[in-house]
């Protein structure tokens, strides 16, 4: 019997000489993060909008979920250029271009070479802003009937209590607790809307392998369940910065854990992560 990530491939319909690059690129197709049945509709439904997936490096776009993907190709489609996702459909996972567009549009911008071919620095936002600055984020309107697309926040990891007092009506002092909840709670507690682009898609294979390293090292099982799963895509879709937060707060949210329990996958989190950088300086230094 075959598996999912094979009838995935083979709905994906690549040629026979493409298919060796594939595993490179296989990360992508685990269950835990796009199941066969979302993969097939996600398929189906760029096919029938002229998209096609032809190439393994171009599979990362289902990890953002059929949802995601629909949004973005009727937004482009509202403003007359899905050619951009035809052309090249990874830029799907490209937040916020369809304003960035709207924007060089409204300042006489070209955002296509004279051969018809869409320019790369709509599609990148770092670059954008760079040269642009962010007005196209600050209420810009993008056409009529879009709702602005928002950039994810970028969460700061603290908890806020603010004491307030105040005179009650018998005279007396009363302390009102205002708190404010952690953000991490927040993203996780909430069902997932924001899904993977390019850049967000590279941190969270790194950090789903990272997290199985810690669960062989804490709990002896290699396998990573769904939860973790999902908790990991918010908190890295929605660029919560702090990997070793990002990383415990993945497996444990929902958790009772015990405190040693909690040293230890601290402990462990905290190896994995150090490994990675020491691996990143060096893999850094022999491309030097």
């Amino acid at each position: 019997m075959e598996s999912n990530i094979a009838l995935k491939l083979k709905a994906l319909d690549y040629s026979q000489e493409i298919m060796p690059t594939a595993n490179k690129f296989v990360s992508s197709l685990l269950d835990d993060v796009v199941s066969l049945e979302e993969t097939v509709q996600i398929i189906n439904y760029l096919n029938d909008n002229g998209i096609k997936i032809s190439k393994p490096s171009q599979h990362k776009i289902l990890a953002g979920g059929f949802s995601f993907v629909q949004n973005q190709v009727e937004e482009m489609k509202k403003i007359g250029e899905l050619g951009a996702y035809i052309e090249d459909p990874v830029r799907i996972n490209s937040k916020g271009a369809i304003q960035r567009i709207m924007y060089l549009r409204s300042l006489g911008e070209p955002y296509k070479t004279p051969e018809g071919k869409y320019a790369k620095l709509p599609f990148r936002k770092k670059d954008f802003d760079a040269k642009y600055g962010i007005e196209y984020l600050n209420g810009f309107p993008i056409a009529e009937n879009i709702a602005p697309v928002k950039s994810s926040p970028v969460v700061e990891m603290h908890k806020v209590t603010e004491i307030i007092h105040h005179n009650s009506k018998d005279g007396e002092v009363a302390d009102v607790v205002n708190e404010v909840k952690d953000p991490i709670i927040e993203i996780l507690s909430k069902p997932q809307t924001i899904g993977l682009n390019d850049e967000t898609f590279e941190r969270y294979e790194r950090l789903a392998e990272g997290i199985r390293h810690v669960m062989i090292t804490v709990y002896g099982i290699s396998e990573v369940n769904d939860n973790i799963i999902d908790n990991l895509i918010k908190l890295v879709a929605n660029e919560v910065e702090d990997d070793s937060k990002v990383i415990y707060s993945s497996i444990t949210f929902g958790k009772a854990i015990a405190p040693e329990e909690e040293m230890r996958l601290k402990s462990a989190i905290s190896e994995e992560l150090e490994y990675t950088s020491i691996l990143d300086i060096n893999l850094g230094g022999m491309a030097a």
